[in-house]
């Protein structure tokens, strides 16, 4: 079964052909279908680089959006959050919260695998 035909499915037998999945991705969707492992059959080889290089760069970066979305979700229910904060689509709320925070800001929830903090590469708002 490929990683598109098993979406949304259970299943106590689950037999998964990883070799043309794209990204760890889609290997965890063909796993995740699976419900016990004694049912789970690997059928070929596949690319274990693609599950034990690390995620994406656009997979850090929505990452990182997520949980600063949470930081002013969590502030603005508090009653924390700044008035400068605005913004009507997702990116120039983002925005308006980075140029407050700072591009480096990273919010005390997010854990060290994922922090953003040290990272060499432009960060995207």
């Amino acid at each position: 079964m490929t990683d598109y035909a098993c979406q949304g499915r259970a299943r106590p037998d689950n037999v998964v052909h990883l070799k043309f999945c794209k990204n760890h991705q889609a290997m965890y969707t063909c796993f995740s279908r699976s419900s016990s492992l004694s049912g789970t059959l690997i059928l070929g080889d596949f690319d274990a680089a693609k599950i034990q290089s690390g995620c994406s760069s656009a997979l850090r970066q929505e990452f990182r959006e997520l949980k600063l979305l949470d930081d002013m979700t969590c502030l603005h229910f508090a009653g924390q959050l700044p008035d400068t904060v605005s913004g009507y689509t997702c990116g120039s709320l983002l925005g308006s919260y980075v140029a407050l925070k700072g591009q480096r800001y990273v919010p005390s929830a997010v854990h060290p695998l994922l922090n953003w903090s040290n990272l060499s590469d432009e960060l995207q708002p």
